[in-house]
């Protein structure tokens, strides 16, 4: 993305507002309230953790967790950096265990894996300055004023609701997918609509390029919208299967038009389910339908089936968008009979990485070793600002 295509994206723009004017108030404050030494770059470390590393996305109340998590965290982090900078053996076992800890959670992706970095960052610091007892308080001090200003200004500077487009763009998409596949099921002219579900995709994976990635692995609200994305991209390759499969001039058989129907009604109850304050409860049942399916498919003819296969491969889609918009919004749907494997949690994803087969607790390794190398290196031969060897290996 060149400079003339950020100032364009708003969201590129208002995060270096943010940025700009929250690293200003918080320099100020701390250089008033510590004048000198580590505090005053320990406040402005919070804001560039808070503010550049992780720039949260979402309504008021998911901002105001994610930030003030992230906060909390990281004078925990800040605290404990400043306890072990004292012992040699002390700074360089802590080094390794933390670097660990955070880079395993990194499994998590997302917003806990942005996170991971910045707030290593807040341990590291204090470790590696060799802060003294006495300057514990003006370290975790000068980290809460520079996470304060910085969580008012995510909360109240040109807020980032990035998660709320994507919303937006997905009920454009399942609006389309209804209306392609209800206009499949009638067996009217499909071009338009196929158009119009194309270009709502594109849309989508543009806004979702920085979005989806962001998204985390935390909270089945988020899950939830990294998989309907991922569902349109596939998605609509399934269209264009049903498509080529209907344009022989073969006539929609009743079974096949039967589970097109039902499968727009699906869509509709997606798109109503994230459109509506209050999400519909009766939606169509399609689990039952495909079982019902089944037993019409030795009926129909070799050109039938053909055009068949691809409207239940639109049915497994349809059901699991509708089965995702209500995780999205808490309403528990019918549950797919493809497709709806238990969503693990984080503790699940955790423990299911924990073992050497596992790329990640193998980096995580890696990462904790390299740490823990660097402030034995960096402490035994003397080098001055030891952080950046640190963050150095980090990245």
């Amino acid at each position: 993305m060149n400079i003339r295509q950020s100032l364009h994206n708003h969201n590129v723009l208002h995060s270096a507002i943010r940025f700009a004017v929250a690293i200003v108030i918080a320099d100020a404050l701390v250089w008033w309230l510590f004048r000198e030494g580590t505090p005053v770059v320990m406040g402005s470390f919070a804001v560039i953790c808070l503010l550049y590393f992780l720039d949260y996305a979402g309504s008021t109340s998911e901002r105001l967790v994610g930030y003030a998590s992230a906060a909390l965290i990281g004078a925990g982090a800040v605290a404990l950096g400043s306890v072990l900078a004292g012992p040699l053996w002390l700074a360089v076992l802590g080094a390794f265990i933390v670097s660990f800890s955070f880079a395993y959670a990194r499994v998590l992706r997302g917003y806990v894996a942005r996170a991971s970095v910045g707030l290593q960052g807040a341990f590291f610091l204090p470790l590696m300055a060799d802060v003294a007892a006495t300057e514990i308080p003006e370290m975790v001090g000068s980290w809460l004023v520079g996470s304060t200003v910085a969580v008012l200004a995510g909360l109240l500077i040109l807020p980032n609701r990035r998660s709320g487009i994507i919303l937006d763009v997905l009920r454009q998409w399942l609006a389309a997918a209804r209306d392609t596949t209800a206009a499949q099921a009638a067996g009217s002219p499909t071009s338009d609509a196929m158009t119009s579900l194309a270009t709502v995709r594109d849309r989508l994976g543009e806004q979702s390029k920085v979005a989806v990635n962001a998204l985390g692995m935390v909270g089945s609200h988020d899950r939830a919208i990294v998989h309907m994305v991922n569902g349109t991209q596939w998605g609509t390759i399934a269209f264009e299967l049903l498509d080529d499969a209907t344009s022989n001039g073969t006539p929609i058989s009743d079974p096949t038009r039967k589970i097109l129907t039902e499968s727009a009604e699906a869509f509709d109850g997606a798109d109503a389910a994230l459109t509506e304050s209050n999400p519909p409860r009766d939606v169509p049942n399609l689990a039952i339908t495909r079982q019902q399916d089944l037993r019409t498919l030795t009926a129909l003819t070799d050109e039938q089936l053909r055009q068949h296969y691809p409207a239940r491969l639109v049915s497994i889609l349809a059901m699991r968008m509708l089965w995702l918009a209500g995780r999205v919004r808490g309403v528990a749907y019918p549950d797919p009979d493809l497709g709806s494997t238990a969503d693990r949690s984080p503790l699940a994803l955790l423990r299911l990485n924990l073992g050497w087969r596992s790329v990640w607790f193998v980096n995580a390794l890696r990462t904790g070793t390299a740490t823990a190398a660097c402030v034995l290196l960096v402490r035994e031969l003397g080098l001055d600002h030891g952080l950046w060897v640190v963050l150095a290996a980090l990245s």
